[in-house]
């Protein structure tokens, strides 16, 4: 049996870094001692050797509102930053200004964008992460995005939506080229050590078992210098998961409120995912807001004792020797 050890840090206010103002995690962790611990170090500069995720927005499907599932918040997309390289995992609605509120920098820097399947939350930011750089000349190069089947096609047609932008302006420019391109489980980058692995996985509704070949899904991996991440994508409960995560220190799962789960993951199948994978920390995103404390105890209950984060936009996870965690805090004036 692990070693556990549950700990909880006092929620404060700290200076604000790069833009993003931070704060230590504030909700009890349970984790294999000396693996898991909330930090204050400032998160958003990237130490030698490791892999650094940003949780850029959890929610998911159009309700993702902080306020509510009735509101219009932000979508789901993660960030995984190593030394100077950067991919983008998914862009749901807010992916540019979330970006954008690390620095402006970061337009240049993300190089990659993947997307697990093509459903709206997952991807309508994306023709605003590829038109903003280009208008705003943060970035020259093209823009990269590999997904499943019809990424290509999707891409294409972003360009040739955007076209009459780029001309009817005061400062006409050439647009900037999006490449898109579909891809199969298998390596999909491997470079200066990095490797990105994407796998299937099943988001096919269960009364349309004939679409997963028309629609499908992926999740993806990041290895670099013995470090981990998995990114599930929106999946129900998915064997080929489990095999392309084993020994993954972090494992990102999306999960549904609904007892129901249709072509995502319940919270009883999310417990029995991580303890069959058992990861340094599991975290939950793709989740409706309001039901946090909520997800935590029907993980618990499920007998899932690890580790457990459920995230929050903009928090940032940090792998090394260990894994440490820094919430994303309150904006300056308390609102």
């Amino acid at each position: 049996m692990k070693n556990t050890m549950c700990f909880h840090i006092k929620r404060f206010r700290m200076s604000v870094i790069g833009g993003l103002l931070t704060i230590a995690i504030a909700i009890p962790v349970h984790a294999q001692e000396g693996s898991v611990r909330a930090t204050q170090v400032d998160a958003r500069v990237i130490g030698e050797g490791l892999i650094q995720v940003t949780l850029l927005g959890v929610g998911g499907g159009p309700h993702a509102g902080e306020r509510g599932k009735d509101a219009l918040g932000i979508n789901y997309s993660t960030l995984v930053e190593i030394e100077d390289v950067a991919f983008l995992f998914d862009a749901g609605r807010g992916a540019a200004e979330q970006i954008a509120s690390i620095g402006k920098a970061n337009f240049q820097k993300v190089d990659k964008l993947y997307l697990t399947h093509l459903h709206s939350d997952h991807n309508i930011g994306l023709p605003d992460l590829w038109a903003t750089a280009a208008r705003t000349r943060l970035r020259t190069a093209p823009m990269q995005v590999f997904g499943p089947t019809g990424t290509k096609e999707m891409a294409e047609h972003i360009e040739a939506a955007f076209e009459y932008s780029f001309r009817y302006s005061a400062r006409p420019s050439a647009p900037l080229a999006l490449i898109g391109k579909d891809i199969q489980q298998g390596v999909v980058y491997q470079q200066g050590g990095i490797t990105v692995t994407a796998f299937d996985v099943d988001h096919t509704p269960p009364a349309n078992p004939d679409m997963h070949d028309q629609f499908p899904a992926l999740g993806f991996r990041v290895d670099y210098n013995d470090r981990s991440v998995v990114i599930s994508g929106d999946t129900r409960f998915s064997e080929n998961l489990i095999k392309h995560s084993e020994g993954v220190d972090v494992l990102i799962h999306e999960v549904t409120e609904s007892e129901n789960a249709g072509h995502h993951t319940t919270r009883v199948e999310a417990a029995q995912v991580f303890n069959r994978v058992a990861p340094k920390l599991a975290v939950y995103s793709h989740i409706l807001h309001g039901i946090e404390q909520q997800l935590t105890r029907d993980t618990r209950e499920a007998e899932y004792t690890g580790a457990l984060l459920v995230g929050k936009d903009m928090d940032v996870i940090t792998i090394g020797d260990e894994v440490t965690i820094m919430r994303a805090g309150d904006t300056p004036n308390g609102g």
